[in-house]
């Protein structure tokens, strides 16, 4: 969020940040929940510039919630909603002027994130910014398709043909039928399923991503956190943050009780070979291809698997070399390697 807000805030808009699925505000365990932390952000970043609406069905959470923004001040600003999220998104979409919209659905299931209500969203003008952050439950998808149902004699249910319906709502066709009826692993459909939805996405807003939650490297996925933005400085940003996030964890929770490997991080594992190959087999199609636009292109194929930092050492070592495959730089006034430099490939 600040990050985001920083952007955002330079467009000299009104910005609108919007939680579907709110809950209380506060875990169990003291934790800031979503509207807690988009309002401390808010506040910090663009104090006199935006409004928050979070939804919530459940009254205790509402209530809760209301308490919490009213004790902090920000109920001038901020707005706890009791009712349907759906609902409000769909008069939403009707009423957005030139705002600048940041949209966050963490729904319980897959109920209140179907593709028609995302819509009005993603065919916004392009004059305008539009971000939308959404989770959506893996092991639900699962039992909403009922792969088996037909050897188990179950294909006519009404109960199931319901819920093909909602996975179809919710991924915007039924393309997922395929996936979720093959041979492949669950691990495998779910990935498959999430590119095919980023695709159809990508038609509206250009830029996607999602990044796995799981306990650990061993562990089902939960659920995928996916974003679409129309501008890719949101795709630099959150490839670094989904990647530290998601390696970060799973180093945590694979090595952080065996005391082998306490003074190590999840950077420690990680090499650059594979990275050095993509950096040069793009290179070899795009010669003369500066720094910057040379990374847009990898995080558009190779979203989440490095970070910008692995990236810059990567073409600085390439360029360092003296034989074999490696990079010579197009040096700008500066004469030193940055994003503006031009890239070429030799192994001469």
């Amino acid at each position: 969020m600040p990050a985001y807000l920083r952007k955002v805030a330079l467009l000299g808009k009104p910005i609108l940040l919007v939680d579907g699925y709110a809950g209380p505000g506060v875990f169990d365990d003291g934790e800031p929940g979503s509207p807690l932390i988009m309002c401390s952000a808010a506040e910090k970043y663009v104090k006199s510039q935006y409004s928050a609406l979070f939804v919530n069905h459940n009254p205790s959470h509402h209530n809760k919630l209301q308490e919490i923004l009213v004790k902090q001040g920000w109920n001038s600003r901020a707005k706890a909603i009791l009712g349907d999220s759906s609902q409000l998104l769909n008069i939403l979409s009707t009423q957005l002027r030139d705002q600048t919209v940041f949209v966050y659905l963490d729904p319980f299931g897959l109920k209140g994130c179907e593709f028609n209500t995302l819509k009005p969203f993603l065919t916004r003008s392009n004059q305008f910014s539009t971000e939308i952050v959404i989770n959506m439950s893996m092991p639900i998808t699962h039992r909403l398709a009922a792969p088996k149902a037909k050897a188990e004699g179950r294909e006519n249910d009404p109960r199931i043909t319901s819920n093909r319906n909602r996975m179809t709502k919710v991924f915007g066709g039924d393309y997922w039928q395929e996936i979720y009826f093959s041979d492949m692993l669950a691990g495998e459909k779910e990935f498959a399923v999430m590119e095919e939805y980023r695709n159809l996405i990508s038609q509206y807003l250009p830029y996607t991503g999602s990044c796995p939650v799981r306990e650990s490297t061993s562990s089902r996925i939960k659920y995928f956190i996916t974003f679409a933005s129309r501008h890719i400085d949101a795709m630099l940003l959150l490839n670094d943050e989904m990647c530290k996030a998601y390696f970060g964890q799973m180093h945590e929770a694979d090595f952080g009780d065996l005391p082998l490997f306490a003074n190590t991080n999840w950077q420690s594992f990680r090499t650059s070979k594979q990275l050095d190959s993509i950096v040069i087999a793009i290179l070899k199609k795009n010669p003369g291809i500066k720094r910057k636009a040379l990374w847009e292109l990898i995080i558009q194929e190779h979203f989440m698997k490095f970070t910008a930092s692995e990236y810059k050492e990567s073409v600085k070592n390439l360029a360092g070399r003296t034989t074999g495959e490696r990079i010579i730089v197009t040096y700008t006034e500066t004469n030193r390697l940055n994003d503006n430099c031009g890239l070429l490939f030799t192994d001469t």
